[in-house]
């Protein structure tokens, strides 16, 4: 019974979490609720406000003191480890002391070296401290942990973000015609869902087929709400709009000047990203075949970002602004990503009625084309397992998640 009540207390802690996707970045997504041991005492939430402003626990027990709760008799649930330190705000652990609560209850321990401890410092105060299963976080509210703590968690211990890698693929599989663009493969409902991921990551990256073949904005043009389901989603979307005070930040990778893609039509496109209210890089391999040319281009120095290779160039330039960078890919650079295992999540739209009769996808894009035509399981791509699907207008949208995560 003990073990039941916790989980439904703490997934009330991650879905009042996801009201700080957008809000909290750089910092973690945090979700507080103070569990009253009498029945009659009200439940009190506190999520993790802007960078600089109090966190999750000092949000809940501030409202709790304002109606003259009694704070000895509440337990505290709470997604991740309190913090232990003086920043920009007072540790937690001191505010959770003054506050005399008995209990804590914590999903996620705090890996930040500034910040972690909070449960050893409340600990030795002689607060009880409980940590919620790994797999139970897994089995009950894994949605709102990806989406809430998992791009934090990442980028404090590999310095990365957390890469989401994207695409749309027709009913056989193809993700492109054989040459040229395709034009829209998903529907307007489906689009709609790739506008609120857009706002939920806040850095986008598009290859460089995507700048020659479908002049790719990466801005969030769709009118919002959408109705998805589950609700989760809905209440994750809801959060990232509304919370959403910063431009998303668009990266392009530099396409080749050919006779299909002229000079004139690169100026033409980069007049275009300039005209959009958002900011943009633009990254340039130092394998280019067109490198010295670009690297020649006084309009677009201010832009432009040199480097090795496109992860080397994703990490930089979301070092200090984003924990999350969506990559819209076409077939080739779909199967790149997929091969070195670079993204964390994968998300797929498969359409079940656009058609190409001949065209350009990747291996697994046609391994679930296959499976989807013949009703057999869906298969996930090595290393990865699903997390998710569901069907949004003429579109099912599957989620993978890397297996070591």
């Amino acid at each position: 019974m003990g073990r039941t009540y916790m989980v439904k207390e703490m997934e009330l802690a991650f879905f009042e979490a996801v009201k700080a996707i957008g809000l909290s970045e750089p910092n973690p997504a945090v979700g507080a609720v103070l569990i009253p041991k009498e029945k009659n005492l009200p439940i009190v939430f506190g999520h993790t406000q802007k960078a600089g402003d109090k966190h999750a626990e000092a949000i809940a027990i501030e409202k709790a003191k304002k109606q003259n709760l009694p704070l000895k008799q509440y337990k505290l649930v709470v997604t991740l480890e309190p913090c232990s330190h003086y920043g920009r705000t007072p540790p937690c652990t001191l505010a959770i002391q003054q506050a005399q609560i008995p209990e804590v209850i914590i999903a996620v321990k705090d890996p930040n070296p500034m910040a972690k401890g909070g449960s050893e410092a409340l600990f030795k105060s002689g607060i009880k401290i409980q940590f919620i299963e790994e797999q139970l976080i897994r089995e009950n509210f894994f949605l709102p942990y990806v989406w809430t703590l998992l791009p934090f968690l990442k980028k404090i211990k590999t310095s990365l973000p957390l890469f989401t890698l994207k695409w749309a693929q027709t009913k056989e599989g193809h993700l492109a015609p054989l040459t040229g663009s395709s034009g829209k493969i998903s529907s307007e409902d489906a689009n709609q869902f790739v506008h609120s991921l857009r706002v939920l990551h806040r850095s986008v990256y598009a290859s460089a087929g995507s700048v020659a073949y479908d002049f790719a904005r990466l801005n969030v043009r769709l009118q919002y709400p959408i109705s998805i389901k589950p609700k989760i989603w809905q209440n994750i979307f809801d959060s990232a709009y509304k919370n959403r005070s910063l431009h998303t930040y668009r990266i392009f990778e530099m396409p080749k000047q050919t006779s299909a893609f002229t000079q004139m039509d690169f100026q033409k496109w980069f007049k275009m990203q300039k005209a959009i209210n958002e900011h943009f890089f633009l990254i340039l391999l130092k394998n280019h075949p067109d490198f010295h040319f670009y690297r020649q281009m006084p309009e677009i120095a201010k832009y432009l970002m040199v480097a090795d290779n496109e992860q080397q160039a994703l990490a930089t330039l979301t070092q200090d602004f984003s924990n999350r960078v969506l990559v819209e890919a076409g077939p080739k650079k779909s199967e790149w990503w997929l091969k070195k295992k670079i993204p964390d999540i994968l998300v797929i739209l498969a359409s079940h009625v656009k058609s190409i009769s001949a065209g350009r996808g990747n291996s697994f894009s046609y391994k679930l084309a296959q499976a989807i035509s013949k009703g057999n399981t869906i298969p996930s791509p090595e290393g990865y397992h699903l997390l998710d699907w569901f069907e949004v207008g003429d579109d099912r949208i599957f989620m993978f998640i890397k297996e070591d995560l």
